[in-house]
Protein backbone atom coordinates (compact mmCIF):
# COMPACT_ATOMS: atom_id res chain seq x y z
CA UNK A 1 0.00 0.00 0.00
CA UNK A 2 1.05 3.73 -0.45
CA UNK A 3 -0.69 5.91 2.05
CA UNK A 4 -0.27 9.26 2.45
CA UNK A 5 -1.55 12.89 3.70
CA UNK A 6 -4.36 11.44 5.62
CA UNK A 7 -4.61 12.21 9.67
CA UNK A 8 -2.75 8.37 10.37
CA UNK A 9 -1.55 5.55 8.02
CA UNK A 10 -2.09 2.33 8.54
CA UNK A 11 -3.84 0.94 11.65
CA UNK A 12 -4.55 -2.03 14.29
CA UNK A 13 -7.34 -1.67 16.39
CA UNK A 14 -9.64 -3.73 18.55
CA UNK A 15 -12.72 -1.85 19.28
CA UNK A 16 -15.24 -4.63 19.54
CA UNK A 17 -15.77 -6.48 23.16
CA UNK A 18 -17.21 -9.28 21.66
CA UNK A 19 -14.49 -9.83 18.89
CA UNK A 20 -10.85 -10.16 19.26
CA UNK A 21 -8.26 -8.51 16.62
CA UNK A 22 -5.65 -11.21 15.86
CA UNK A 23 -3.19 -12.79 13.65
CA UNK A 24 -2.55 -9.64 11.40
CA UNK A 25 0.53 -8.82 9.34
CA UNK A 26 1.43 -5.14 8.34
CA UNK A 27 4.29 -5.14 5.68
CA UNK A 28 6.15 -3.92 1.98
CA UNK A 29 3.88 -0.31 3.27
CA UNK A 30 5.10 2.98 2.16
CA UNK A 31 3.28 5.48 4.54
CA UNK A 32 4.53 9.00 4.43
CA UNK A 33 3.12 12.74 5.49
CA UNK A 34 0.47 11.96 7.63
CA UNK A 35 -0.26 14.39 10.36
CA UNK A 36 -0.06 11.72 13.58
CA UNK A 37 1.25 7.85 12.86
CA UNK A 38 2.36 5.89 10.30
CA UNK A 39 1.47 2.52 11.89
CA UNK A 40 -0.64 2.19 14.71
CA UNK A 41 -1.49 -0.18 16.99
CA UNK A 42 -5.11 1.42 19.35
CA UNK A 43 -7.56 0.92 21.40
CA UNK A 44 -10.12 3.81 22.62
CA UNK A 45 -10.00 3.65 26.29
CA UNK A 46 -13.10 4.62 27.03
CA UNK A 47 -14.40 1.55 24.92
CA UNK A 48 -11.88 -1.15 24.59
CA UNK A 49 -11.78 -3.72 22.38
CA UNK A 50 -11.67 -7.81 23.79
CA UNK A 51 -7.75 -8.17 25.05
CA UNK A 52 -5.89 -5.72 22.49
CA UNK A 53 -4.85 -6.71 19.33
CA UNK A 54 -3.34 -10.04 19.31
CA UNK A 55 -0.18 -11.25 17.39
CA UNK A 56 0.65 -8.49 15.15
CA UNK A 57 3.21 -8.11 13.02
CA UNK A 58 4.29 -4.49 11.75
CA UNK A 59 7.88 -5.36 9.57
CA UNK A 60 9.68 -4.05 6.07
CA UNK A 61 7.41 -0.80 6.69
CA UNK A 62 8.83 3.02 4.66
CA UNK A 63 7.37 5.74 7.26
CA UNK A 64 8.83 8.82 6.49
CA UNK A 65 7.25 12.33 7.32
CA UNK A 66 4.96 11.37 10.05
CA UNK A 67 4.45 12.56 12.86
CA UNK A 68 5.49 9.39 14.83
CA UNK A 69 6.65 6.51 12.55
CA UNK A 70 4.98 3.90 15.23
CA UNK A 71 2.13 4.99 17.67
CA UNK A 72 1.49 2.25 20.41
CA UNK A 73 -1.65 2.33 22.70
CA UNK A 74 -4.34 0.20 24.17
CA UNK A 75 -3.96 -2.72 26.16
CA UNK A 76 -2.61 -6.28 26.14
CA UNK A 77 -1.30 -6.07 22.79
CA UNK A 78 1.16 -8.65 21.30
CA UNK A 79 3.13 -7.54 18.67
CA UNK A 80 6.35 -7.51 16.70
CA UNK A 81 7.91 -4.29 15.08
CA UNK A 82 10.62 -5.00 12.79
CA UNK A 83 12.60 -4.27 9.82
CA UNK A 84 11.17 -0.90 10.09
CA UNK A 85 12.69 2.43 8.13
CA UNK A 86 11.51 5.57 9.37
CA UNK A 87 12.41 9.44 9.82
CA UNK A 88 9.54 11.71 11.72
CA UNK A 89 8.65 14.61 12.76
CA UNK A 90 8.61 14.01 16.36
CA UNK A 91 9.66 10.92 18.21
CA UNK A 92 10.25 7.74 15.66
CA UNK A 93 7.64 5.51 18.17
CA UNK A 94 5.35 6.69 20.60
CA UNK A 95 4.71 3.86 23.05
CA UNK A 96 1.90 4.58 25.72
CA UNK A 97 0.15 0.85 25.76
CA UNK A 98 -0.19 -0.88 29.25
CA UNK A 99 0.09 -4.41 29.67
CA UNK A 100 1.37 -5.15 26.26
CA UNK A 101 4.36 -7.08 24.75
CA UNK A 102 5.73 -5.45 22.23
CA UNK A 103 8.95 -5.96 20.58
CA UNK A 104 11.04 -3.71 18.58
CA UNK A 105 14.00 -5.35 16.77
CA UNK A 106 15.78 -3.99 13.44
CA UNK A 107 14.10 -0.99 12.75
CA UNK A 108 15.80 2.23 11.36
CA UNK A 109 14.84 5.47 12.98
CA UNK A 110 16.91 8.17 10.72
CA UNK A 111 17.34 11.68 12.04
CA UNK A 112 17.28 12.98 8.83
CA UNK A 113 15.26 11.95 5.21
CA UNK A 114 18.71 11.23 3.77
CA UNK A 115 19.51 7.47 2.68
CA UNK A 116 16.29 7.76 -0.52
CA UNK A 117 17.05 8.18 -3.82
CA UNK A 118 14.78 11.39 -3.58
CA UNK A 119 12.93 11.99 -0.81
CA UNK A 120 11.84 15.27 -2.07
CA UNK A 121 10.50 13.20 -4.95
CA UNK A 122 8.73 10.75 -2.21
CA UNK A 123 10.75 8.20 -3.97
CA UNK A 124 11.92 6.24 -0.77
CA UNK A 125 13.81 3.91 -2.59
CA UNK A 126 17.11 3.02 -0.90
CA UNK A 127 20.17 5.24 -1.88
CA UNK A 128 24.14 3.87 -1.76
CA UNK A 129 25.13 4.05 1.24
CA UNK A 130 21.93 3.95 3.11
CA UNK A 131 21.96 2.60 6.96
CA UNK A 132 19.00 0.54 5.95
CA UNK A 133 21.27 -1.63 3.55
CA UNK A 134 21.87 -4.97 4.85
CA UNK A 135 20.68 -3.93 8.40
CA UNK A 136 17.40 -6.11 8.64
CA UNK A 137 17.00 -9.45 10.54
CA UNK A 138 15.05 -12.27 9.68
CA UNK A 139 11.36 -11.90 9.83
CA UNK A 140 9.67 -15.11 11.97
CA UNK A 141 7.26 -16.68 9.80
CA UNK A 142 4.26 -16.15 10.51
CA UNK A 143 0.77 -18.90 11.13
CA UNK A 144 -2.21 -17.48 10.76
CA UNK A 145 -5.79 -18.78 12.65
CA UNK A 146 -6.26 -20.99 9.23
CA UNK A 147 -2.84 -23.06 10.05
CA UNK A 148 -1.32 -21.03 7.14
CA UNK A 149 2.31 -20.33 7.42
CA UNK A 150 3.52 -17.11 5.62
CA UNK A 151 6.75 -15.19 4.50
CA UNK A 152 8.23 -12.31 3.32
CA UNK A 153 9.91 -13.32 0.45
CA UNK A 154 9.65 -10.06 -1.52
CA UNK A 155 9.67 -6.08 -1.06
CA UNK A 156 6.79 -3.07 -2.11
CA UNK A 157 7.96 -3.26 -5.65
CA UNK A 158 7.68 -7.23 -5.93
CA UNK A 159 11.45 -8.02 -6.24
CA UNK A 160 13.61 -10.48 -4.06
CA UNK A 161 13.84 -9.63 -0.25
CA UNK A 162 17.23 -10.65 0.04
CA UNK A 163 19.94 -8.51 -2.12
CA UNK A 164 23.20 -8.86 -0.37
CA UNK A 165 24.38 -9.86 2.97
CA UNK A 166 21.04 -9.70 4.49
CA UNK A 167 17.57 -8.18 4.08
CA UNK A 168 17.55 -4.11 3.95
CA UNK A 169 15.06 -2.05 6.26
CA UNK A 170 11.98 -0.31 4.90
CA UNK A 171 10.08 -1.32 2.24
CA UNK A 172 12.36 -1.68 -0.41
CA UNK A 173 15.31 -3.81 -1.36
CA UNK A 174 18.20 -2.10 -2.96
CA UNK A 175 18.90 -4.02 -5.65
Amino acid sequence: NLVYRNRSGIGVSSEDANYPTHDVWVYNNVVYDNNEAGCFLWDDALRPGRRGVQNVVIAHNTLVGNRHSLYLAGTENTAEVLNNLGHSTDASVYHDAVKSSVSLRNNVWLPTARGFVSAARKDFRLAAGSPAVDSAGPVPSFRDDRGETLNITTDFDGRARVSGRGPDAGAFERH
